[in-house]
C-alpha cells in the first residue's frame, strides 16, 4: 500500500480516482513550493476515534476511518545526509490530506489500500485483547489459535527490495525530488484510548440473549 502511494505521489501510475492529482503535479510550476534542499516524505498510519466502550468494559466498538497518510519533509545538508525537519511544507501536508480523504474511494479502486485497513484493524483488536483480558473475562481459551504447531499458517517469500523510481521536478536551479516513507501501526497507543457509552449495553445483552451454549466453525 505504501508502494502504491508513492508511485501515485510520484505521478508514475494515473490517479484511480478523481481529485487526487500526483504531489508532483501539484507543486509543478509553483516557486511557493520549491525548496532545493528539502525532501517531502509522506507515510500511512493508524487513524481511529477513541474506541466506545460500556461500562462494564465487555462491549467495545471501532470507530473512524483507520488509516490516514503523514507528510513530514526531510532536510538535506551539505554532506548529503538526510534528517527528519519536524514539520511538513503546506504543498505535501495538501497531498497528504488529499490521500486521507481519498482513501476509501482508493480503497474500492485498489484493494490493498483496503487490505492495509484491515490489517490496521485486526492489529488494534488484537492489542485491544490483550490490554483488557477480554479473552480471559470470556473464559476463552485461544491456545489452538495461538500454538503455531498446532494451527500452523500459511509462509509467502517476502520481498527484501523493489526497484529504485525517482521522480523530479526541475526549477531555474533546482530539483524537487519525493522521498520514501513507510506504514506505521501505533496499535497500543489506538487501543488504550476510549469513551464510555451506554448505546452498546442494549447490543450486548441483546447478542447474550440469542447466543448458543457451544460454538465451532468448519
Amino acid at each position: 500500500a505504501d508502494y502504491r502511494m508513492k508511485r501515485l505521489g510520484m505521478a508514475f501510475d494515473p490517479p484511480p480516482v478523481k481529485g487526487l492529482p500526483s504531489y508532483l503535479t501539484m507543486i509543478k510550476g509553483s516557486s511557493a513550493a520549491a525548496q532545493p534542499n528539502m525532501l517531502p516524505r509522506w507515510w500511512l498510519t493508524t487513524n481511529y476515534e477513541p474506541l466506545l466502550t460500556d461500562k462494564e468494559g465487555l462491549a467495545w466498538k471501532l470507530r473512524g476511518q483507520g488509516v490516514k497518510a503523514m507528510s513530514e519533509d526531510d532536510f538535506v545538508g551539505a554532506d548529503g545526509q538526510r534528517t527528519q525537519s519536524g514539520k511538513a511544507s503546506p504543498a505535501a501536508q495538501k497531498w497528504a490530506d488529499l490521500m486521507t480523504k481519498k482513501y476509501d474511494e482508493l480503497s474500492l479502486r485498489e484493494p490493498v489500500f483496503g487490505e492495509l485497513r484491515n490489517c490496521m484493524d485486526l492489529a488494534v483488536i488484537a492489542a485491544l485483547i490483550f490490554k483488557e483480558n477480554l479473552a480471559g473475562k470470556a473464559s476463552l481459551d485461544l491456545g489452538v489459535l495461538l500454538d503455531a504447531e498446532a494451527y500452523p499458517t500459511e509462509a509467502f517469500n517476502v520481498p527484501k527490495q523493489v526497484d529504485t523510481k525517482v521522480s523530479f521536478v526541475q526549477g531555474s536551479n533546482y530539483y524537487i525530488l519525493s522521498a520514501s516513507g513507510g506504514v506505521e501501526l501505533n496499535t497500543w497507543g489506538e487501543a488504550s484510548r476510549s469513551e464510555l457509552s451506554d448505546a452498546l449495553e442494549p447490543i450486548r445483552a441483546q447478542v447474550a440473549e440469542s447466543r448458543n451454549q457451544s460454538w465451532w466453525w468448519n
